[in-house]
């Protein structure tokens, strides 16, 4: 489950609630943001903690206590590889890759450990349905996966590339269907679009099924609705704040 997801002007921020009591709190930010890269230094990373709402409570010594200096994300990149490498066989009857060696994705949706365990359930499957012949389960398993896992990396790279430009200065682009994180902000505006956005966020439907309730969305937005921000510093004052916190 999710302790706390908010998007700020120019970052995110999130709670991720983990097994034995443990949780981990993350502010993303574009990679290409090198002042916000100072929040790899523990004291900056605190002093904005402390500075977001909603973030400041899973920080207080109250509440939590540090089991790991702070871990830079890196290398994070939306990826798909399928099993032939594009040719029309499988390169090595035997080696098949899955889990993040088939689709890595934007960890801040958690999707990482629900698209592994999925592939693994199958590929037992295929293997038991091929048995004997590695290259045909391989084949199987790579059409599976083109039909149920590189929609999930197709859909955070249109998310992810749309709330760059956002982050930008751009505004929400209602001549082009929505990207996935806008029509849930709507879902929570407009809780009849929740039918599909619920399942959606529980993986318990592909990303295809948002095309049901886009439109919807998007009157939304194109009537010039706006979800209303969420209480905190923008980019350049979290900059500000944590390059002072280094000097």
């Amino acid at each position: 489950p999710v302790g706390l997801v908010r998007t700020l002007s120019g970052y995110l921020v999130l709670v991720f609630l983990q097994d034995n009591r443990t949780y981990t709190t993350l502010i993303a930010r574009p990679s290409g943001d090198r002042q916000l890269a100072a929040l790899r230094f523990p004291a900056a990373y605190d002093a904005a903690c402390r500075a977001i709402p909603g973030l400041a409570e899973w920080v207080d010594d109250d509440r939590g206590t540090p089991i790991t200096p702070v871990l830079p994300g890196g290398r994070l990149y939306n990826t798909y590889r399928g099993q032939t490498g594009g040719a029309d066989r499988v390169p090595l009857p035997g080696l098949i890759h899955l889990g993040d060696a088939v689709c890595t994705t934007n960890p801040t949706a958690g999707r990482g450990i629900a698209l592994a365990l999925r592939q693994a359930e199958r590929l037992v499957r295929d293997l038991h349905d091929h048995a004997g012949d590695p290259a045909a389960a391989a084949l199987a398993f790579d059409t599976w996966c083109e039909t149920n896992v590189r929609p999930w990396y197709d859909d955070h790279v249109y998310w992810d590339a749309d709330i760059l430009r956002r982050w930008a200065g751009g505004d929400v682009d209602v001549t082009r269907p929505l990207p996935s994180d806008l029509i849930l902000e709507a879902a929570q505006h407009d809780r009849s679009l929740m039918r599909v956005a619920g399942p959606f966020m529980g993986m318990e439907v592909l990303p295809s099924a948002l095309a049901e309730i886009e439109p919807q969305a998007r009157a939304l937005f194109a009537g010039g609705w706006r979800p209303a921000p969420h209480p905190g510093p923008t980019r350049a004052e979290l900059a500000e704040l944590v390059s002072g916190v280094r000097r």
